[in-house]
This record gives structure tokens, sequence and C-alpha cells, in this order.
């Protein structure tokens, strides 16, 4: 994706292969996947499924990160030198697994 999305589902799961844009994603029990997301904003929300984000080589990021009871596990390594690019981040589930790589 190149520019911006809105994506709503109940149960399917969400997933894309690299985003260059602003993202909003909602899911009732869908699962969401990034495999490289290198955008601006990214807003992604589940009750029950799992979100699993893949940051673009050199990303910073301003994140707000919440879940009730799932797993929020940073596999990210801590690069040097000035960031490539800056982005927001919120990622919110209720019982599903955050993970960033």
């Amino acid at each position: 994706v190149q520019g911006d999305a809105v994506v709503n589902t109940a149960s399917g799961d969400v997933i894309f292969g690299s985003v260059a844009g602003t993202v909003t994603v909602k899911t009732a029990s869908g699962d969401v996947a990034i495999r490289r997301f290198g955008g601006v904003d990214l807003d992604a929300a589940s009750m029950s499924g799992d979100l699993d984000i893949g940051l673009a080589k050199g990303m910073s990021i301003d994140a707000d990160i919440q879940t009730r009871s799932g797993t929020f596990r940073n596999l990210v390594s801590a690069g040097g030198g000035a960031p490539a690019a800056e982005a927001k981040m919120r990622l919110v589930t209720m019982s599903g697994d955050i993970t960033l790589r």
C-alpha cells in the first residue's frame, strides 16, 4: 500500500506486504499482519486477534501499545545513527498478542 488505507473486519485476518502511508485497521477477532511498515501513522486494534508488525529498517516510532491479557514482544534490534523515518503507532488488543519485528 503506497497511500492510505482503512480496513474494518469482524472475524477476517488482514495482511499487508509493504505499507508506506497511513493505515487504520480494526478487527473483532481477526489477526493483523504487516510485513514491512515504513509509513507515517498506524492505528491497529483487535479484540482477540494478534497484531504482528514488521518495521522498515531504521524506522523510529512513537508508540502507544496496550493489551489487557495478551503478550507484547519487541523483537526489533536497536539501530545506530539517525532514524531513516519516523512514525506514530497505536496498537491495542484486549486478549491478542502484539509483536514488533
